[in-house]
């Protein structure tokens, strides 16, 4: 992570899109840790959307719901590589 004084004098923004595309961002005043940039492409976007819709903060909620009611099932155990059975 690439840490970025803003004192002095800030960087400008063509500067911080260039450092994003290497590696993540932290901008920090005075020491203190202001905002944590990081590349965000197509993919990342769609995620954030769908996560952020009424329809999936629903399904959460739903989810949730079921869980505190008992409602939910366990998932088997990942097979192990030393697992000769798997």
């Amino acid at each position: 992570m690439k840490i970025i004084e803003l004192n002095p004098s800030p960087p400008d923004v063509n500067m911080l899109l260039q450092a994003i595309q290497e590696d993540d961002v932290l901008l920090v005043r005075d020491g203190h840790a202001i905002v944590r940039l990081e590349k965000f492409d197509d993919d990342d976007w769609d995620d954030w959307k769908y996560e952020h819709s009424t329809e999936a903060i629903a399904r959460g909620g739903k989810a949730r719901d079921d869980y505190r009611a008992g409602r939910f099932r366990t998932l088997p155990p990942a097979a192990s590589e030393n697992d000769p059975a798997s």
